[in-house]
């Protein structure tokens, strides 16, 4: 299969490559500085692209591709306004309709629906996500109704605290909510999931949430 990935030298995104040319696929990863990413394969392009700047450079990175992974990620503002999120997931939505490209698996957070989440912690429910998370999350939420408003056939992954230890195969993955007691997963392992969605129809069209 012939992916693209969206920033590709962000620490899970170099992960998803890792992951993605392990399991045999062609991969163009797009970032603003794609010298920042050291792997070197066979099977690995390496594009320049703002997912903020102007579409055509998008598209071309889209051309004969087959899917598209999406870790997007800005730091935190306690200030501004976040916009990464849903303005870079819409242009790169218009750019995979360009392109005719469909399948789409996009990285999120738990906590971002504290009201409908029975099993988010009491320390994200009253401080991380209304103080210190709160323009993230609120951009987070707005990139994923432009993911679920499109024609897409897309999977978003809500994640909890990510970490750097090494993979181990073994996690869970819930429908709708977070996992109880599902307060970490590696990168490793996420990008494990995210690139198995791509020739699994299991969580088509779905919101689920990962964690050990």
């Amino acid at each position: 299969m012939k992916i693209t990935i969206f920033g590709a030298t962000g620490r899970t995104g170099v992960q998803l490559v890792i992951k993605a040319l392990d399991l045999g696929h062609e991969v163009t990863a797009v970032a603003r500085y794609p010298e920042n990413l050291k792997i070197r394969h066979e099977r690995l392009k390496t594009m320049r692209g703002d997912v903020l700047g102007e579409s055509p450079s998008l598209e071309t990175a889209l051309v004969d591709q087959d899917a598209v992974l999406s870790a997007l990620g800005a730091p935190i503002s306690l200030s501004k306004p976040v916009t990464l999120y849903s303005r870079g997931t819409q242009n790169i939505i218009m750019a995979m309709y360009q392109q005719g490209v469909k399948r789409l698996v996009g990285i999120s957070s738990i906590g971002i629906d504290l009201q409908t989440d029975p099993n988010i912690p009491a320390v994200l429910q009253r401080v991380v996500m209304p103080l210190i998370f709160r323009n993230t999350a609120t951009d987070m939420r707005l990139m994923e109704e432009r993911i679920t408003h499109s024609e897409m056939e897309w999977t978003i992954v809500r994640a909890p605290r990510l970490s750097t230890e090494l993979p181990t195969g073994r996690y869970r993955v819930a429908e709708g909510i977070s996992l109880h007691k599902g307060f970490k997963i590696s990168r490793a392992d996420l990008a494990d999931f995210m690139v198995k969605q791509l020739s699994d129809e299991q969580y088509l069209r779905k919101r689920v949430s990962i964690a050990y």
